[in-house]
């Protein structure tokens, strides 16, 4: 009597068997599901010839026990079912992603605001805004440019308030500088010399949307701008 494989090995265990008599594993642009499934269906068609070879070839007098194989078909449905819901998941966050860039479009022509030190000058000016809650002895405002160096200083209020500012895109000889990003740092100095630096809140002209890692960027003068650091939207 002939010897045959035990048909009764593991789905995973089959596993490379499947992938062994299809040929080559499914492209990397295939998704997760549908590799899992074409990788499944190779994995059942082993499985069922191994099934009918010992079926063949089993001794009359010590037949297979049949709940062996009854038990690995229940677990090919099971996984069949997790793939599929494994395939109408993928779909559902595919459709979503695609409202995400869609949603990210209409922000393009408005201003949104940030909490970060990346001044955006767009046509000549750019909008930004601090807290003084200190009463300082003195508040100064720099601007820098993309290589570090001082285009502009302002001494600023020192009056506990809100300030929203708006600079007028010249360095401090009165020359324009061209749109792009600047670096804001507002700081303020106490009675006794010891400096601190201020937060500030960054108005984007947003430009443009880009998608990064499947999700959408907003961009103003290259800055860019994930929604999840998004603190208000203006007109």
């Amino acid at each position: 009597m002939s010897t045959v494989t035990n048909p009764t090995a593991t789905p995973a265990a089959l596993g490379a068997a499947a992938t062994a008599s299809n040929g080559s594993a499914p492209s990397s642009n295939t998704s997760k599901s549908a590799a899992s499934g074409v990788k499944l269906s190779g994995d059942i068609n082993t499985f069922l010839k191994l099934l009918v070879t010992q079926l063949k070839n089993q001794d009359p007098l010590n037949p297979t026990d049949s709940n062996q194989f009854t038990q690995q078909l229940a677990q090919y449905s099971q996984v069949e079912q997790s793939i599929q819901s494994n395939s109408n998941l993928e779909k559902l966050i595919a459709l979503q992603d695609k409202n995400s860039v869609s949603n990210a479009v209409s922000y393009i022509g408005k201003s949104v605001t940030t909490n970060d030190n990346k001044l955006v000058l767009n046509n000549g000016t750019a909008r930004f805004s601090y807290i003084i809650n200190d009463s300082p002895a003195s508040a100064s405002i720099r601007i820098e440019d993309s290589k570090g160096k001082l285009v502009r200083q302002i001494n600023a209020k020192t009056t506990n308030d809100t300030y929203d500012l708006a600079w007028d895109g010249k360095d401090d000889s009165g020359a324009a500088l061209t749109d792009g990003i600047y670096t804001l740092k507002v700081s303020t100095t106490d009675a006794k010399g010891a400096k601190k630096n201020l937060a500030s809140t960054i108005y984007n002209p947003v430009d443009g949307v880009k998608v990064v890692n499947n999700q959408p960027v907003l961009t103003a003068e290259g800055k860019e701008i994930t929604l999840d650091k998004v603190l208000s939207i203006n007109s």
